[in-house]
């Protein structure tokens, strides 16, 4: 029947009067920022996540990568920007900014309408 909902899962769980209460819950859909987050935790030393952003200046590719020298010093990831010419990173980059927390840099990227870049794209 229509009420009955696909793919939902029903649990028992206690109340507080001891009674057991069905519940239903539905699976977390991840959204793009929770996606982009988890990529730059899981990113490793000595590779790059690159996104296609767009700029005043036109469209760049936006650069994070995780900082040697941390902890020691700075902070754990490095955004930078690098200019594009033929739809090819010019290998130029400049410094944007630092940050400790992933999904700041999440932010970053998705207010700048970032999409994942690969050799692919070009």
């Amino acid at each position: 029947m229509f009420w009955n909902k696909k793919n939902s899962k029903v649990e028992n769980v206690a109340s507080p009067t001891g009674q057991k209460d069905t519940k239903t819950t539905k699976p977390k859909k991840l959204s793009k920022k929770d996606i982009i987050t988890g990529q730059i935790e899981m990113l490793e030393q000595g590779h790059t996540l690159n996104y296609i952003v767009n700029t005043w200046s036109g469209t760049d590719l936006m650069v994070v990568e995780l900082n040697p020298a941390y902890p020691d010093k700075g902070h754990k990831y490095i955004v930078s920007f690098e200019d594009m010419a033929d739809n090819r990173p010019n290998g130029k980059r400049q410094h944007l900014a630092d940050s400790d927390k992933a999904k700041q840099v999440a932010e970053w990227i998705i207010s700048r309408k970032g999409e994942p870049y690969t050799h692919e794209n070009s």
